[in-house]
């Protein structure tokens, strides 16, 4: 069996196999906001073929058996301003498993959390996206880190 690492960061999903010292990143491939990315964003990111995307969440097959180390991160929180009210930092998991080739993870990496500008009387952002990894053919999810939160200020 090979070991290979998963790292799901803020914005990036690494697979790394110790053994060969083979690496896969994956990110949220440009997209911003509430919704994840598209195929064409995906397959710019990454080169046609890599994954397959579904409604904004990345489908990828395990290339080899083994066990994998995941790292997952969370979204932060968006800033409002020049950065006078920050959100949160998203939480950090890490995990080991055996995985199977031919297996289909499907990944969301979080996206940060936007300002609010449609009421001028309160200063706020939204929170950030979680990160989550999930196995299609077990039909479980294998890890998950949650985004962090938006600040916010209301103004009397």
């Amino acid at each position: 069996m090979k070991n290979i690492r998963i790292i799901i960061q803020i914005l990036a999903i690494q697979l790394i196999a110790f053994t060969s010292a083979q690496t896969y990143q994956f990110s949220n491939c440009g997209a911003t906001g509430r919704f994840g990315p598209v195929q064409a964003q995906c397959d710019s990111e990454y080169g046609a073929g890599t994954v397959t995307v579904n409604s904004g969440k990345q489908q990828w097959i395990v290339p080899a058996s083994g066990n994998y180390t995941i790292e997952i991160f969370g979204a932060s929180g968006g800033n409002y301003g020049q950065n006078s009210y920050t959100g949160g930092k998203g939480a950090k998991m890490k995990g080991d498993f055996v995985l199977n080739a031919g297996s289909i993870l499907e990944i969301v990496v979080g996206q940060q959390g936007l300002p609010n500008n449609s009421y001028p009387q309160s200063i706020s952002a939204g929170g950030g996206g979680g990160s989550f990894v999930y196995d299609l053919n077990n039909s479980s999810a294998l890890i998950v880190a949650g985004g962090g939160g938006g600040p916010s200020y209301k103004e009397d």
